[in-house]
């Protein structure tokens, strides 16, 4: 385990309570306030419990991997290991590995280590999933990408802590993971950011069509190392007739609905080539 002294080596502070921890495949942006102040030491013990939980995980590669629908939580995992189970678990898909849910459950992790170091305004970006602490009085207004591939945004989700929002993922094609879909952008807004992570993933896999211009190959043959090596990912997306993107824009819609009638998440935006689709409506505000 790193300590804590080394581990100061591993981030830089960006601003007075903003830090920026690159360490292996973590590259992670944690932002803590306390009354309004910036929280520096909570933001640089964030940072250490970030590698900390990475290496909790490394360890129990082979279950995270597995299909989440084949593993259980046991006492002898770690709680980050724990949690990515459940949160994937909890999304009923039959493929979903609780490697879906890592990045939102560290993110998470992170941010309730901030909030225990004092920090009453947590914002932790785990390459685009989010952890978030809303003070009672607070606010954090978040943008929504309208394509991985590019930086412009559609929508802002205003949180607060009566939004029940705690964590925001995206995913999509174009991002760092395959996908089964083609959205250029499937957010969700969920109590936490672990199940965020794990239900964006779905939500990513079901804004989808069968059309020619989609171009699909076994996962394992474009990363032999991939935690779902039999899976058809999404390689191309050519151009795609109005219908076509929205039927791929309904598919997730209803996937969307489902999750949100089951309690799991709050809301969800996805985009597909210039057009959107939100649920419930009214839970974020298009970006002019």
């Amino acid at each position: 385990m790193v300590g804590f002294g080394r581990m100061s080596k591993l981030y830089r502070f960006l601003a007075e309570g903003r830090v920026l921890l690159d360490y292996g495949p973590l590259t992670i942006f944690i932002e803590a306030r306390k009354g309004g102040a910036p929280c520096r030491e909570a933001a640089a013990r964030a940072a250490g419990q970030a590698v900390t939980l990475l290496e909790e995980v490394v360890p129990f590669l082979p279950v995270v991997r597995s299909p989440a629908r084949q593993v259980d939580c046991r006492p002898l995992y770690p709680p980050v290991v724990n949690a990515m189970i459940a949160a994937a678990r909890a999304t009923g898909d039959p493929h979903l590995t609780p490697l879906a849910a890592v990045a939102g459950t560290i993110a998470r992790f992170c941010a309730q280590k901030a909030q225990e170091e004092g920090a009453d305004w947590v914002v932790v970006n785990n390459g685009g999933d989010i952890a978030l602490v809303v003070p009672p009085d607070g606010r954090i207004k978040v943008g929504v990408w309208e394509d991985l591939a590019g930086t412009k945004i559609s929508h802002l989700v205003e949180v607060t802590r009566a939004s029940g929002i705690g964590g925001i993922a995206t995913s999509g094609f174009g991002g760092r993971s395959f996908t089964l879909g083609i959205a250029g952008a499937a957010t969700v807004l969920a109590g936490d950011a672990g199940t965020a992570d794990a239900c964006a993933t779905v939500l990513g896999n079901a804004v989808n069509v069968d059309h020619p211009n989609i171009v699909r190959v076994p996962a394992a043959s474009l990363d032999p190392g991939t935690d779902i090596p039999t899976l058809w990912v999404t390689k191309e997306v050519g151009f795609l007739p109005p219908e076509a993107v929205e039927s791929a824009l309904q598919n997730g819609l209803a996937k969307a609905r489902e999750f949100y009638e089951r309690g799991l998440i709050r809301g969800a935006i996805v985009n597909l080539r210039g057009r959107s689709a939100v649920f419930p409506p009214g839970i974020a505000a298009r970006f002019a």
